[in-house]
């Protein structure tokens, strides 16, 4: 959401996800903030959120570049079926 209030409208984030252990392999992010957003990605996966499933549970501010790291991962553990609490009906 940030980026669209910045007027930035390009750009993506994707997540690389082992489909049988859920577990984040990699993270490609590319336009405005992407190196706040990678740096995001890399301290959860320290922190030992190696599923994507952990950081579609995860809180980030809002609104903040970051915030589209946390919804590629509410897409990914959709699409793989994993429980994700209240984000099930998050949209962004």
């Amino acid at each position: 959401m940030r980026a669209l209030i910045d007027g930035q409208s390009t750009g993506l984030c994707k997540l690389i996800v082992d489909q049988d252990t859920a577990e984040i392999l990699g993270c490609h992010v590319v336009g405005e903030q992407a190196t706040n957003v990678v740096q995001v990605a890399s301290i959860a996966l320290a922190a030992g959120m190696r599923r994507v499933d952990d950081l579609a549970r995860a809180a980030v501010s809002f609104p903040t570049y970051a915030e589209i790291l946390i919804a590629t991962a509410v897409r990914a553990a959709k699409k793989l079926n994993l429980e994700i609490g209240w984000r099930t009906h998050y949209t962004a």
